[in-house]
């Protein structure tokens, strides 16, 4: 029982190195990609698009805060109203 205790911390030790390994190498490959092609890496190009579809969805406009009570009151008299 032991014996399959330490196997499976080892296999665990092992795939996490693995894991590990493998993450720096697909970043190596994405930065050389990127590199090829000529684009900014990562964040800038990130912050690049949201500075465009920010600009492009501001809207100046007034609004009026309508408080709780204020909505109950206006539903009374709308019922008034009707009536």
């Amino acid at each position: 029982m032991r014996l399959k205790l330490i196997i499976k911390m080892k296999s665990k030790q092992k795939n996490k190195v693995l894991a590990e390994a493998s993450q720096k190498l697909g970043e190596k490959v994405y930065a050389e990609q990127q590199a090829q092609q000529g684009q900014p890496q990562g964040n800038e190009q990130q912050a690049d698009q949201k500075e465009k579809t920010v600009d492009a969805e501001v809207v100046d406009a007034e609004f009026e805060e309508v408080k709780a009570e204020d909505k109950k009151e206006d539903k009374a008299e709308d019922k008034k109203e009707d009536k």
